[in-house]
């Protein structure tokens, strides 16, 4: 393995970590047909929506969208092209794109 791939996967188990614990960057509360309306912070999500994020989408610059199963393909479409990965919140895996 290459310097580049461990830094990679360093930082990607960083991130991770940081989702897992503190959860997703912002949380789709809000679509319009299969597009995102608003998005919040999870404890706004949780509060406002009573939101608890199923998965978890990854951006190539680290940014993170959560979704529940209403939101998914909005979620998904917002930047699709840009997501590196998405972490299942239900069994804690991980799929990359």
């Amino acid at each position: 393995m290459g310097a580049w791939a461990l830094v990679t996967l360093e930082r990607d188990k960083t991130m991770l970590s940081k989702i897992r614990r503190f959860g997703p960057t912002r949380v789709v509360t809000e679509v319009q047909g299969e597009a995102v309306r608003r998005a919040d912070t999870p404890d706004q999500a949780l509060m406002n929506y009573g939101i608890v994020p199923i998965g978890v989408f990854i951006r190539n610059d680290g940014w993170s969208l959560g979704f529940d199963m209403r939101t998914a393909r909005a979620a998904f479409e917002l930047w699709k092209g840009e997501w590196v990965s998405v972490l299942d919140l239900t069994t804690g895996r991980i799929a990359k794109f």
